[in-house]
């Protein structure tokens, strides 16, 4: 004899879903070590995996400076302004971005 399929409610099986991980959530915290039932992190100790220390920012911000510096042209020096406006060296690369446009005029008779 053949089985016949009941349509079931999708809310029914959805909560059975739930119901189930629920009942299986304390025994997977066990298993892995947590008996607060919280996740823990894990310390792993450096290896060549390892990301490395972040950066000085104001090191960053220096060096790009110095890129500008090499380019010499208003355009990097006013990048360097509009990306970093309160640092020390912004008012110094718009000086010298308003000095090479200046260069860049033609001569005026």
């Amino acid at each position: 004899m053949a089985m016949k399929w009941q349509a079931v409610p999708v809310c029914k099986v959805i909560s059975a879903t739930i119901w189930l991980a629920c009942l299986a959530l304390p025994a997977m915290t066990m298993a892995c070590g947590s008996h607060s039932g919280a996740p823990q992190m894990t310390s792993h100790p450096a290896g060549p995996d390892a990301a490395a220390p972040a950066r000085d920012g104001e090191i960053a911000v220096v060096e790009e400076f110095q890129a500008a510096e090499q380019t010499g042209t208003a355009a990097a020096y006013r990048l360097f302004a509009a990306r970093h406006p309160t640092h020390r060296l912004a008012r110094e690369a718009e000086t010298r971005a308003r000095r090479a446009e200046a260069q860049d005029l033609p001569p005026t008779d």
